[in-house]
């Protein structure tokens, strides 16, 4: 955000240029800019403004851009109600220090390799949000396969007498 002024007079309208450069090979004009750093460093930024009665001045300063993370995990293909564990897989060189896992029922989880339990069967969902001690967050979405658990369920005869020989029918 730009603070230059001229003294004596009110910010900003006396002044009648600005130009930026940001120290990567990029430039741009205007009193309020936004501009987007493509690699991690140290970056020195010039302000240069020009008054309307054309007198100049620079403002220096530097900046260190921190590099994203690059969230990523894996899991395990589970069934309805049975737990579903899943890893980290966020490269170690990201420097991660905290872990946000948020799955489809809302249920969230801080633990850097958890297991959730999802109750429905379908294609539900989990968010790894991963974030940097300069915080730098960065979020991998991904869709959760959950398979339908088997129901287990036979019947029995009606008459239970040792010393018989009783079949017993599973049910689909």
């Amino acid at each position: 955000t730009d603070s230059s002024y001229v003294p004596g007079y009110v910010r900003p309208a006396q002044l009648s240029t600005w130009t930026w450069d940001f120290g990567d090979g990029h430039y741009a004009s205007g009193s309020n800019v936004q501009h987007q750093y493509a690699s991690p460093g140290v970056y020195t930024i010039r302000e240069y403004v020009i008054s309307a009665s054309d007198c100049e001045d620079s403002f220096v300063r530097k900046i260190t851009i921190y590099k994203v993370p690059v969230a990523d995990f894996s899991y395990t293909i589970s069934c309805a109600g049975a737990p579903t564990p899943f890893t980290d897989k966020t490269p170690a060189s990201d420097s991660v220090n905290s872990w946000f896992w948020m799955f489809s029922n809302l249920d969230t989880s801080i633990v850097q390799n958890p297991t959730h339990v999802f109750n429905n069967f379908d294609v539900l969902s989990a968010n790894l949000t991963v974030n940097t001690k300069h915080n730098c967050p960065n979020t991998k979405y991904e869709g959760i396969i959950i398979l339908a658990s088997p129901v287990a369920s036979f019947s029995t005869p009606s008459l239970n007498c040792n010393n018989r020989e009783y079949k017993f029918y599973g049910f689909n």
